[in-house]
């Protein structure tokens, strides 16, 4: 999948996840998701919600990110206007349009084949739902 070709390449993957700490036991014991990432923040442990500048602040700082080199995946607008208004490189993830993220990830190094070559959604929107280093690190999103 699109998380592990990274991993393979050596390219950073981070978690960047609005949720609170039932959700977050559940997924862990249910699904092995997170595991392609480095590092995760959630917000009920960071204190701070998407698309609060506070919550993109403490990422920055965790995971030693440059956001001018650093690719941001996210399917809400208000998510992206914040990683925008902070510099990142922001690719509104829409499930309907996945050519249009697939060109965008292309453009930017980090696939050169999609994750579903039948043309439908990855298994798990987490997947793709990436912020990715410009070629160095992988920042990824969660609702």
């Amino acid at each position: 999948d699109f998380l592990r070709s990274l991993q393979t390449r050596g390219i950073p993957r981070y978690l960047l996840s609005n949720s609170n700490d039932l959700h977050v036991r559940h997924v862990e014991t249910a699904y092995a998701v997170l595991e392609p990432f480095n590092d995760i923040i959630f917000s009920h442990q960071a204190k701070a919600m998407k698309p609060d500048e506070m919550i993109f602040e403490k990422a920055i700082a965790q995971f030693g990110l440059e956001p001018s080199k650093t690719a941001y995946i996210d399917d809400l607008a208000d998510n992206i206007a914040t990683g925008r208004r902070l510099g990142f490189q922001c690719i509104h993830y829409n499930p309907d349009a996945h050519d249009v993220a697939e060109n965008e990830l292309r453009a930017l190094g980090l696939i050169t084949t999609w994750l579903a070559k039948d043309g439908h959604s990855p298994r798990h929107y987490s997947e793709l739902h990436a912020r990715c280093a410009l070629h160095s690190r992988c920042l990824c999103s969660s609702k």
